[in-house]
């Protein structure tokens, strides 16, 4: 018999005729009469009454058709959000479109920015400040640098997931300052479970290598790093002597750290919490004494 063709789910037919019909409407008149009116803290129209899921479909379902608009983006950032995504429009995300989400979506946890590029440092400092609450931020391929991490690490208490992969301005420093605050000396995103760091650049310089263990030791949480060089990260910790005091910057080094996860001279040897290796990681030989929860 043949196969039957699958029947799209109601919703999503009515959120396809939404995005079919949106334009002819709602976003002609708010294109005419409010498009550069950036002051307005809440937007009243046919979007506010869905779910925050569905809002976040439909920006999905307009961005990869390509009928998403600047307008069509101003009427859907709305504050009943709990989760957005910018990845299917990065053209769109300006930086007046930040203010807008700051200025309109308190509530987030989730925001993903993969790919906004023409978002300045300056705006994802706001953007990072202005959102506390957020538990899952993605950064990758943007202009994220040393100033957006350290925001990151002093204002984002319970950000579990971070992804700052392919930032070409995040260097090992910018890595630091995602732990640690030199100036209150105190260690920072103590919630950070997921930290994606592919093809940050330089990979194989030992600044970088020792940038990982820094997080390896200051991160109590940390459950997965991606990044090509955690394997000799992770033989540093094993293998050479750690040196034992601070840095001009302010950074306590990495025998410091140790010392406060624990680790004694002629005790058992240092416990991290990594649960998980990237498959390219886990087939590189890894004998060494230090273990994971």
């Amino acid at each position: 018999m043949p196969r039957r063709k699958e029947v799209p789910a109601l919703g999503n037919l009515c959120l396809q005729s939404l995005a079919q019909h949106m334009q002819s409407i709602w976003v002609k008149d708010y294109s005419e009469n409010y498009l550069d009116e950036y002051e307005f803290r809440f937007v009243m129209g046919p979007f506010n009454d869905l779910a925050g899921s569905l809002v976040q479909e439909l920006i999905r379902l307009l961005g990869e058709s390509r009928r998403l608009t600047r307008a069509a983006l101003h009427l859907l950032l709305l504050p009943h959000l709990r989760q957005l995504s910018l990845r299917p429009c990065p053209g769109l995300a300006s930086n007046a479109i930040a203010r807008l989400v700051t200025l309109r979506c308190k509530n987030l946890s989730s925001l993903d920015l993969h790919g906004c590029g023409r978002l300045s440092a300056e705006v994802l400092v706001d953007l990072v400040e202005e959102l506390p609450r957020l538990s899952r931020l993605g950064l990758a391929e943007t202009q994220a640098n040393v100033q957006v991490l350290s925001a990151v690490g002093s204002c984002c208490r319970c950000l579990q997931e971070l992804d700052v992969s392919r930032c070409r301005k995040v260097s090992p420093r910018a890595l630091r300052h995602l732990a640690y605050d030199p100036l209150e000396r105190a260690l920072c995103c103590p919630a950070l479970r997921v930290l994606l760091a592919r093809g940050l650049e330089p990979a194989g310089d030992s600044d970088m290598v020792t940038a990982l263990a820094f997080l390896l030791l200051a991160l109590p949480r940390l459950e997965f790093l991606a990044h090509v060089a955690v394997p000799d990260a992770l033989r540093l910790l094993h293998e050479q002597p750690l040196d034992g005091t601070g840095d001009a910057e302010g950074f306590p080094s990495l025998a410091e750290l140790a010392r406060c996860r624990g680790a004694v001279p002629g005790e058992p040897p240092l416990t991290l919490p990594l649960r998980r290796l990237e498959e390219a990681v886990r087939k590189q030989r890894l004998d060494l004494d230090i273990t994971w929860e």
